[in-house]
């Protein structure tokens, strides 16, 4: 029964120690200047070892191919397909494809800006969600200079410190979807490219919003079929 006793008080002893030497151990990594975060016991966990993109990193030595790549940046896995490269539907359509291959396929040509219309096609439906991106990215990236409605009066044109802007009702109808992804994939004109800001998902997105704003395209079709079905509705009003 006593050593029974010593044993329970052996025990309890030595969880108060430990208990007593973690409290000592936080207190000694807080320290008492505030603007010091304290000692780091696992310093290698906490500040990893840092590489320039293009340096070498010993981590890392021969390709699958024997050839020396010791570069911090790595290249993508062979065979492999970076994400938002491709469509998530619509794959085996070739037109849909050239989009998201377009750049490694078609160069900046006046041929190939004419070409597009025959070798592209939009991936989405005019849905509300589509649209809505759309409008989102279209007030970042367009509205300064082609305005809220597409009217060509941006801020910048109406302050003059950009050339006036042909208004969509004047231009997109003369143009197909496929050459409106080309401009923006590459630039036109005065117009840079926007490419490296939107993906093409974004850019096809932005295509329908605009083609909505004047009527062109897929809803030129809602408009003609609204216009065709009012008589009906008159005469029906009437009788």
């Amino acid at each position: 029964m006593k050593d029974n006793h010593l044993v329970d008080m052996n025990i309890h002893q030595t969880v108060r120690l430990s208990l007593v030497g973690a409290l000592m151990l936080a207190l000694a990594s807080c320290g008492s200047d505030n603007r010091t975060p304290g000692r780091t016991f696992v310093p290698d966990m906490a500040y990893s070892q840092a590489y320039e993109t293009y340096t070498k990193n010993p981590s890392f030595g021969k390709d699958s191919l024997g050839a020396v790549d010791s570069f911090e940046a790595r290249l993508p896995v062979a065979h492999t397909i970076a994400r938002g490269l491709l469509p998530a539907t619509n794959i085996g359509d070739d037109k849909v494809l050239a989009s998201y291959l377009y750049k490694t396929h078609y160069a900046n040509t006046d041929s190939n800006y004419l070409a597009s219309t025959n070798n592209l096609k939009n991936p989405f439906q005019p849905e509300k969600e589509v649209l809505e991106r759309g409008k989102y990215l279209y007030t970042i990236h367009c509205m300064v200079c082609h305005g809220e409605k597409g009217l060509g009066d941006g801020s910048i044109v109406q302050t003059q410190a950009y050339p006036p802007v042909p208004s969509y009702a004047d231009r997109l109808p003369t143009i197909s979807e496929g050459q409106m992804f080309h401009s923006i994939t590459y630039g036109k004109n005065l117009m840079g490219s926007y490419s490296y800001v939107l993906t093409t998902d974004d850019r096809w997105k932005v295509i329908y919003y605009i083609q909505q704003l004047v009527n062109v395209g897929p809803f030129a079709k809602n408009t003609a079929t609204t216009t065709a079905a009012a008589p009906a509705d008159s005469t029906a009003t009437g009788n």
